[in-house]
């Protein structure tokens, strides 16, 4: 899980961007997106449930500033996160 930037989390409105679309919760973008996408995070959301991700795919984080919650790769796949703006990758 990544640091939050305040002490209470901001639940209003959209929590994820990818592309035009946005998204109510972390989850839902983090099931939405698709290979070389990327999710900006429009609030924080370090108090959503861990995600888990059960299929192959890459994508960025850009967190602005935000905190959120861990990125659990499904059964059989690896995750391995590296770079500032998290490319996140999980395969086989």
């Amino acid at each position: 899980m990544t640091d939050p930037v305040e002490t209470e989390p901001d639940t209003e409105g959209p929590a994820a961007q990818i592309g035009d679309v946005t998204y109510d919760t972390f989850a839902e973008a983090v099931a939405a997106v698709k290979d070389e996408e990327k999710i900006i995070l429009l609030r924080n959301v370090y108090d959503e449930e861990d995600v888990v991700v059960d299929r192959v795919v890459w994508f960025f984080i850009d967190g602005a500033g935000f905190g959120y919650p861990d990125i659990i790769a499904g059964e059989g796949l690896t995750r391995r996160a590296s770079g500032r703006r998290y490319l996140w990758n999980f395969f086989v």
